[in-house]
């Protein structure tokens, strides 16, 4: 193990649900789709959204579920609680 030297203003990452402001503001009822851009996959988005959304619910007792959607090329969330 190496300890590296103290270092200041090293800004925190933000966390997966932090990087989804949509999460909180949907009410419940509601979706909403999220497609890829660039060089994203399918893959790749459903891995966030699904780490965002668990932690999320976990946090605030919401429940947010999502789905893949082939035909709409993307991932669809809906706020069920």
């Amino acid at each position: 193990m190496k300890i590296h030297e103290i270092e200041k203003d090293i800004k925190i990452p933000i966390s997966n649900s932090m990087m989804y402001p949509i999460l909180a503001e949907m009410e419940i009822g509601e979706s909403c789709l999220i497609t890829p851009t660039n060089n994203e996959s399918i893959q790749e988005i459903r891995w966030r959204i699904n780490s965002a959304t668990h932690h999320y619910n976990k946090k605030t007792k919401k429940q947010i579920v999502s789905r893949t959607m082939k035909k709409e090329n993307g991932i669809r969330i809906w706020r069920i609680e």
